[in-house]
């Protein structure tokens, strides 16, 4: 009896708790407060993407993406295709809340670095969900930071920005930003 009274109380407490957009109905053994802070990457978009090239000056491209509720993994998992200079870009992404460590965390694997980065941070107050990964290879004297901000979504888009710190977090600046419309 006391099992099912505690199981009927979590599942009350769920039920009133309200995210900016609700978590799929499938969600429910996956659930964390905060993983409901993705929920606004769901879906179909048209993405405008500036990013800093060697010359230090910035190209616009225009991509697309593609991001899915995965109630299997109990993540967000982003399909992304654009150009950079003559080349495709594709990358992938996975997005989820560690709650053992309190942290959101963000897989990134791309066509272009060949690198597997996992960025972790937190929300602030401010509403930006700042994600950050550590970059250091002792060889080749790298210290560096790349950390990608997310800003609060409209209705039907977001932003969010890359900078990066080469003295390991002291100072940063832009190296990449993107805006994603809703096309669904």
């Amino acid at each position: 009896m006391k099992k099912l009274l505690i199981s009927f109380s979590y599942l009350f407490l769920f039920t009133l708790h309200s995210f900016s957009t609700p978590l799929p109905a499938d969600s429910l053994r996956c659930y964390k407060k905060e993983l409901g802070d993705f929920s606004f990457l769901e879906g179909k978009w048209k993405v405008t993407s500036n990013y800093l090239q060697s010359n230090n000056k910035f190209d616009t491209t225009f991509g697309k993406s593609t991001i899915k509720w995965n109630p299997d993994q109990c993540s967000f998992v982003e399909e992304f295709l654009t150009t950079r200079g003559d080349h495709e870009y594709k990358a992938k992404g996975i997005y989820t809340f560690y709650s053992v460590k309190g942290m959101f965390q963000k897989l990134w694997i791309d066509s272009e670095h060949g690198a597997l980065l996992v960025y972790e941070g937190v929300k602030q107050d401010n509403g930006n969900l700042v994600l950050d990964v550590n970059i250091r290879v002792d060889s080749k004297n790298i210290n560096s930071v790349i950390r990608h901000t997310y800003f609060p979504p409209g209705k039907n888009s977001f932003s969010f920005s890359v900078t990066r710190s080469v003295d390991g977090g002291a100072t940063f600046s832009e190296v990449y930003k993107a805006h994603y419309e809703r096309t669904n």
